[in-house]
Parts: C-alpha cells; sequence; structure tokens
C-alpha cells in the first residue's frame, strides 16, 4: 500500500516535469481505481455502522424508557408551579415529545440504511473485477480492521452513554 503512494507522488512529478511515466499503464489505473473503491466502500460502511448503532440504541432506549441526555427536554412553565397535577401532565406530554422525537431519528437513520445498503452493494460490484489483484486481499483485511476498531469505540461510547442515562427514564 505504501508503494502505492510513493508511485502516485513520482508519477504526479513526472507529468509536470513532461516525462513519460511508465508506471501509469493500465494496470496501474486498475489498482488506483480498486484503492478508490475501497476508499468509497469504506467510507459507506462507516456510516451504515453509526447509523445502526444509532437506531438499535435509540430503540432500546424507547423499550427501557430511557431518555438520552441529548434528547431530554426540560421546559418548566411560568405558572401552575404549586399544582403537581398539572406538572406531572406537563412533565407526561414533554417525555411524549422525546419518545417521538427518537422514532424520528429512527425513522430518518432506516432511510439512510436503505440507501448505504444500495452503496455498498454498488461498490461490491464495482470491486468483483479487481478480487484477483494481489492487494485486494489485504486491502479489504484493513478495511475490516478499522471498520472493526469503529465498531469498538461506538460499542464503548453507547455503553458508557447508557449507564450515564440510567438516572433519568420515563
Amino acid at each position: 500500500m505504501y508503494a502505492f503512494r510513493e508511485i502516485k507522488t513520482h508519477n504526479l512529478d513526472a507529468i509536470f516535469k513532461g516525462e513519460s511515466t511508465p508506471s501509469l499503464n493500465k494496470s496501474n489505473f486498475l489498482d488506483i481505481e480498486m484503492f478508490d473503491c475501497f476508499d468509497e466502500l469504506e467510507l459507506s460502511m462507516s456510516k451504515e455502522v453509526k447509523a445502526w448503532w444509532e437506531k438499535v440504541t435509540l430503540s432500546k432506549y424507547i423499550e427501557n424508557k430511557i431518555t438520552p441526555r441529548g434528547l431530554r427536554i426540560k421546559k418548566e412553565p411560568t405558572f401552575g408551579k404549586g399544582d403537581k397535577e398539572f406538572i406531572t401532565e406537563w412533565d407526561e406530554i414533554l417525555d411524549t415529545c422525546t419518545i417521538k422525537l427518537m422514532q424520528l431519528i429512527i425513522k430518518q437513520r432506516n432511510k439512510e440504511l436503505e440507501v448505504y445498503n444500495k452503496e455498498i452493494k454498488n461498490i461490491h460490484t464495482k470491486l468483483e473485477p479487481f478480487k484477483e489483484i494481489d492487494e485486494f486481499a489485504n486491502c479489504e483485511k484493513l478495511m475490516v480492521e478499522r471498520l472493526n476498531r469503529l465498531e469498538d469505540s461506538i460499542i464503548d461510547t453507547k455503553q458508557r452513554k447508557f449507564k450515564r442515562d440510567l438516572d433519568y427514564r420515563l
């Protein structure tokens, strides 16, 4: 992979010095196209992982009647403060709004996941001809490792936030 980067720099220098660039043959263009496809695939899969985790996490929050901190609506009326029944009903309405906001976010993430799924399928189709290229397996392995690290990071963050958010149940 590092050789690929060096070749790009060498070819760039050669182009602007007016030299011929024997390394810019069809094979190298195919390799460049493959690397670009892997970059595109990793980006789409990263977006998919993030959207999926947000969707399922919010679903679990609703199921467990927990409100994430960022979606808590803390608005107190300026009147009726002494009326416990009024305040209770007020808070219930705000909690209902929060649930509806979480449902709206889930709906939006589902739409995004459909788009990412189509993008990923298209990129897989574009990558199909490159499977026999030597660097293919290595690129795929490195991409999967980065995606696994991303997912591990997301899981850690979700666990930490869930524990923090347990202080506020609907």
